[in-house]
């Protein structure tokens, strides 16, 4: 199938947060979210039906103490999918419900920050093939996610930075007319990085320079909703060079420098994606104040 896809999305925020009291804290916000768009399919135009929608966010946190800081939050998510069904129609857009529980905490004059968080995501319309065209797409039910999150950050030496982070995700589907009950294709459900970052002391250059170094680790995980297979899970090593002058950022990275073939995602029996090769990237930013 030929398709071409052209989507546009405008946002409206709305946020703020209100103190009860030197512990108790309450935010809320909500969006306005307006889509349109339009698709061409083997030279057919298929008008991307307006899809606009509400969505709201709400938390509540605690710190007893400077340095400590416990949250609930929940929020929603709205976005249309792409694909389309065998009547040239555009699914109903995925959405989605996040419950999340959590602590933030700085130790040491914040030079070690560390938080955990479990949560609970919900998605609803999740797109997957029809069983009797594949060139087309369904509107395959309800996933429901379940994890933990954990990430550190440490200032070990005066210049010696080391961050790291683990997720561990079990994710379901909770309404399918087959996959019942089936694990969900592609998220792992242990995943983590571990970074390094070192200042060099060179003298007379003005502003920061950093080298860097860290593996990026996905373990295996299922490629297709039969969970008919698994793919392996792999270990990424990634190098950086960072320098960071007044209100710029300039950043060379190269990723996966061994050069090593993996599996960066499946999302169906016959659609495997590899990970990309060896890979330099440079990067420019540019804060305003």
């Amino acid at each position: 199938m030929d398709k071409d896809l052209t989507q546009l999305e405008y946002g409206f925020y709305l946020n703020d947060q209100i103190d009860i009291s030197r512990f108790w804290h309450v935010t809320g916000g909500m969006r306005y979210s307006l889509f349109n768009g339009d698709s061409f399919q083997n030279d057919v135009f298929v008008p991307v039906t307006n899809q606009n929608a509400f969505t709201y966010n709400a938390g509540l946190s605690f710190t007893p103490v400077d340095n400590v800081a416990g949250y609930f939050s929940y929020s929603q998510s709205f976005q249309p999918n792409s694909g389309t069904d065998r009547n040239l129609k555009f699914l109903p857009a995925k959405q989605g419900d996040m419950y999340e529980l959590g602590v933030k905490s700085a130790w040491f004059d914040k030079r070690l920050s560390m938080s955990a968080a479990i949560y609970q995501l919900t998605q609803s319309n999740i797109p997957g093939r029809d069983p009797l065209d594949p060139d087309y797409s369904v509107a395959n039910g309800a996933v429901r996610g379940r994890g933990f999150e954990l990430d550190v950050s440490g200032q070990v030496f005066e210049r010696l930075q080391i961050v790291a982070n683990y997720s561990l995700m079990d994710t379901k589907f909770i309404q399918h007319p087959g996959w019942q009950g089936n694990v969900f294709r592609s998220p792992p459900k242990h995943s983590g990085t571990l970074w390094g970052h070192y200042q060099l002391p060179i003298a007379g250059l003005p502003g920061q320079f950093k080298i860097g170094g860290g593996l990026v680790f996905v373990g295996r995980r299922f490629g297709d909703d039969a969970n008919s297979f698994e793919v392996p899970g792999y270990v990424r090593p990634d190098l950086v060079a960072h320098y960071q002058l007044e209100q710029f950022d300039f950043r060379f990275k190269v990723e996966n420098i061994m050069d090593q073939r993996y599996v960066s995602s499946s999302i169906f029996d016959d659609t495997v994606i590899q990970g990309n090769r060896r890979t330099a990237l440079f990067l420019v930013a540019m804060r305003f104040d």
